[in-house]
């Protein structure tokens, strides 16, 4: 009796405790059975394929490496299609005529001087010199209208830059005006003065009777007008070399300002 006791006992017992200990060893099996499916399903996942829950920090990564590829897609798109030029303002018409009529009077003068210095026929120094004289009578004939355009003129604004650039530039204007004036009127001092005259291509203007001639003072505006001739021919070049740096460098295309068009590229 007493061992068919203790069976009953032990039988009723086992059934009371095996349904905890089955659930305990089923929630533990189901749990490491999801926590290695979801690392190897996440190991399987694309990028960018993000899910809610316990997938949300891959969601944020996901997120961050769609930002990046999307920033340096734009980076690479900027550096191949190149910095967008800068806008600037034109000049007026009239001073655009002025400023290209003055600009080719000067480069004749340096041109016409220097073939007359370097060459040694008699006739090619004269025709040189007449054609020197005559582009230098024709600026001094724009002196006063160029320079009154600029004074009455709202010139644009400087290109965007540092102000040791923009310190540059208003010297180096105030040099080129400076050199478009003293040049000129020194030599329009020495033809009349100096009594010879002005050439003016197929003409001459005359110069001063006798009794009002001046030698000394065409003695002295020829040695002003021989020694500021190399430094404002340099000053010139320096100007020309500025405007390519814009251009090339800056991508400022400031030149189109002075040619008509928005200075856009």
């Amino acid at each position: 009796v007493r061992t068919k006791v203790r069976m009953f006992m032990a039988h009723r017992v086992g059934s009371i405790m095996a349904p905890p200990v089955m659930m305990t060893t089923g929630s533990w099996a189901s749990s490491a059975f999801m926590k290695h499916a979801s690392s190897s399903f996440m190991k399987k996942t694309p990028p960018g394929v993000t899910f809610p829950g316990s997938f949300q920090a891959g969601a944020s990564v996901n997120k961050m490496v769609s930002s990046s590829a999307s920033s340096a897609a734009s980076s690479s798109s900027a550096s191949s299609s190149g910095v967008v030029a800068e806008k600037l303002e034109n000049y007026t018409a009239v001073h655009q005529l002025l400023h290209w009529l003055m600009a080719g009077a000067a480069i004749t003068c340096f041109t016409t001087v220097n073939i007359a210095q370097q060459s040694k026929d008699k006739k090619t120094k004269g025709d040189m010199m007449h054609l020197h004289k005559s582009a230098g009578t024709l600026a001094a004939m724009l002196l006063v209208p160029r320079v009154g355009i600029r004074l009455a003129s709202k010139l644009p604004a400087l290109p965007s830059g540092h102000a040791l650039e923009h310190l540059a530039a208003r010297i180096g204007h105030a040099g080129l005006y400076a050199g478009m004036t003293i040049m000129p009127v020194t030599g329009v001092v020495m033809g009349y003065y100096g009594g010879k005259g002005l050439p003016f291509f197929t003409t001459t203007i005359p110069g001063a009777p006798k009794e009002k001639r001046n030698g000394k003072l065409a003695g002295q505006a020829f040695k002003i007008h021989k020694k500021l001739g190399i430094p404002f021919e340099a000053l010139f070049g320096a100007h020309i070399g500025a405007v390519g740096y814009h251009h090339v460098v800056k991508n400022q295309p400031i030149l189109w300002g002075m040619l008509g068009g928005h200075a856009v590229a």
